[in-house]
């Protein structure tokens, strides 16, 4: 019994060794970013910038200015549980006459279709037929709606302005055609933070992208913006200028058939990084409506684990992977700009692309933890004695527990901003879930990048999503009760 004690006592040994120095490099990474966003950015977000209402807006702005024309896009397949609410928030709330939302739908998804044709009788609500049976890509159906709004502006002789890009299960802000119209004056993109809503039920699965998205857009994209280096567009709540996409089209090969790249896995995130390499100026708009809730686009994310992981799976396959060789490490323009912008989107795409390397090194640390466990339990019954750690290896487990202290303090601060006490608390369990679901995502995504490379075909590898039950929504209302309390 006591070789496979040492058997396992070696590998704890290498395993650990390997984890912790991963570990500290990449705790190194985050805490360049914390000490930017502390040093030149915490005080901005302590004196968040309000807009006016959106009565006052509308009185102002569409008098004093030439009305901007929207194109929102919502590709969809099976999402007949969610498109008619979207469709049916987004035209109450959005009541601007200057706009048209293209749906696009497969003639194979007629439950989808259906449920779109019931929000048809608004005038501005159209739906675009895709030519082939789904799922395609999500790209391929947001050019197949570039084309119907290329062919509108040909028969009404009036171009769009910008194009909003949303999914199917969105619930806008009311004022975020105020910001997209205040911003794209001067860039020519325009990202509003993505604000995850916990599922009922599901505090641990669901709840984990609140953390995630908390830090991310609280922090991680505002230092970005600083840097001047490149901005990934989420896909949805993010307005582009209509004549910036038309310029990328021209400038892509011939025989494409809109600016979005249909062979992407996250044509969103390529989309950004493109138009930043063709020059355009990015801004991310952090910016709160005059009651004070922060102007930002709220949806359900995934709720059940196989859902989350086949998400992030594609999120890792798309930017981590076959992102690196469609996009490089760096475009005419970052070769242009000052020296610091240049090394700042080097910086900025290997933290994009560092995803598979984490998920190898959490998982090294959990193998690491699982068997010093076991050898514990062995000395502990007499079995086995543990010899001392290696100086090296003790030194930087210190110092990997003190990074692991500021990492759930900054991580419980930012989750604490958008959703409260209570939510920051569960922000501590619920990392280990987020690490859980990481490493699961990434041998998913392993697999599916191989399949590229063996010529597979790419199709949109997407969750179904659903709304809460009304029984359910109002138990969790009641929660949400007792914990804003806490704030």
């Amino acid at each position: 019994m006591g070789g496979i004690f040492s058997f396992i006592d070696f590998w704890v040994r290498e395993f650990s060794f390997f984890a912790a120095f991963w570990l500290c490099l990449g705790a190194i990474d985050d805490i360049f970013v914390d000490f930017l966003w502390l040093r030149f950015l915490s005080g901005k977000s302590r004196k968040p910038q309000y807009m006016p209402s959106s009565k006052e807006f509308r009185a102002n702005y569409y008098t004093q200015n030439k009305p901007s024309r929207f194109a929102v896009m919502i590709p969809v397949w099976q999402e007949s549980a969610v498109i008619l609410n979207t469709l049916q928030n987004i035209t109450n709330i959005w009541d601007c006459s200057m706009l048209r939302i293209y749906v696009g739908c497969y003639p194979n998804d007629a439950e989808t279709i259906r449920a779109v044709m019931q929000a048809g009788t608004d005038p501005r609500v159209r739906i675009v037929l895709n030519p082939l049976n789904g799922p395609t890509t999500k790209a391929q159906c947001l050019n197949r709606l570039w084309q119907a709004m290329r062919d509108d502006e040909m028969l009404y002789d009036a171009d769009f302005d910008a194009i909003i890009l949303h999914d199917a299960e969105d619930m806008v802000h009311p004022d975020a055609l105020q910001v997209f119209a205040d911003h794209l004056r001067s860039h020519q993109t325009v990202q509003l933070p993505v604000l995850p809503m916990p599922y009922p039920g599901s505090a641990f699965i669901s709840g984990h992208y609140c953390d995630e998205f908390a830090e991310a857009h609280g922090k991680f994209m505002p230092v970005r913006q600083m840097l001047g280096a490149s901005l990934p567009l989420a896909g949805v709540g993010c307005a582009i200028d209509r004549q910036c996409l038309e310029n990328l089209v021209q400038r892509q090969d011939s025989g494409l058939s809109g600016p979005f790249s249909e062979q992407s896995l996250t044509e969103d995130y390529e989309l950004g990084i493109r138009l930043h390499n063709a020059g355009a100026k990015g801004y991310f708009a952090t910016q709160y409506a005059a009651d004070g809730e922060l102007i930002a686009t709220r949806a359900y994310f995934p709720h059940d684990l196989s859902a989350a992981v086949r998400q992030k799976s594609r999120w890792t396959a798309g930017i981590a992977l076959s992102g690196w060789d469609r996009l490089g490490w760096q475009g005419q323009v970052a070769q242009s700009r000052k020296n610091y912008s240049h090394w700042a989107e080097y910086w900025m795409r290997i933290r994009d692309r560092r995803s598979m390397l984490g998920a190898v090194v959490l998982l090294a640390a959990y193998m690491a933890l699982v068997g010093g466990l076991i050898l514990s339990l062995a000395q502990n019954a007499g079995w086995y004695d543990i010899a001392p750690y290696s100086s090296p290896l003790i030194t930087l487990l210190i110092i990997n527990a003190a990074f692991l202290l500021w990492r759930l303090a900054m991580r419980c601060y930012f989750t604490y901003r958008y959703y409260g006490i209570f939510q920051a608390i569960l922000a501590v369990p619920r990392m280990m879930i987020s690490n859980i679901i990481s490493i699961m995502a990434a041998r998913r995504a392993v697999f599916s990048y191989c399949r590229l490379l063996a010529g597979r075909p790419v199709f949109w590898d997407k969750t179904r999503h659903m709304l809460p039950t009304p029984e359910a929504d109002k138990g969790f209302a009641i929660q949400n009760l007792r914990w804003s309390l806490w704030r």
